[in-house]
């Protein structure tokens, strides 16, 4: 490193006829950019993808409460699914919401806020064009949705609300949501 910083130092010492020897050393003291953000092929979808906080689907209720600790408040629903109707708890945190089912497992985690971020750093707030550039294009487009599928998972997604080209909300988890915009 100070090898570098002198080799800058003279560099700038003989400018003006070595401007350019100046920019190319200045370059490699510039962090590496985040190549998904230049248009480069984007990885597929990880297990680490669908986690928040450390935090994925079928985590145990309690153990949600030790990475959180106990949320400002709590409201019961029912999905209306196929199957039967389901019971589940949405645990209110600031920016984050946590789907709780009967059987005590996180079903989803809702982003609200620019707190929070997904593995691959994207928050609510951020312009649509950069959910594209870290996922990709998404497996389904419903509405105000963009969906992304778990490769491993049918079931589980994470489904990204765009309003006027923004994102309002993040979710990952089960795909049972998709049916209601």
């Amino acid at each position: 490193m100070v090898d570098n910083v002198m080799r800058v130092y003279t560099v700038i010492q003989q400018a003006p006829r070595r401007t350019w020897a100046f920019l190319a050393t200045a370059a490699l003291l510039l962090p590496t950019p985040d190549p998904s953000l230049h248009g480069q092929e984007v990885a597929g979808l990880t297990a680490l993808d669908f986690m928040i906080g450390g935090l994925e689907q079928a985590t145990d209720a309690g153990a949600a409460r030790e990475v959180f600790g106990l949320p400002d408040s709590t409201a019961t629903r029912t999905l209306a699914l196929a199957a039967a109707p389901r019971q589940v708890t949405d645990w209110f945190y600031p920016g984050l919401v946590l789907e709780v089912t009967e059987m005590g497992l996180v079903n989803a985690i809702t982003l609200t806020s620019s707190e929070w971020s997904t593995e691959r750093r994207l928050r609510v707030g951020e312009l649509a064009g950069r959910v594209r550039r870290l996922y990709g294009d998404p497996h389904l487009e419903t509405g105000s949705r963009w969906i992304y599928q778990d490769p491993r998972n049918a079931f589980r997604v994470i489904s990204v609300r765009i309003e006027a080209g923004v994102v309002t909300q993040i979710r990952v988890g089960s795909v049972y949501e998709l049916t209601g915009d």
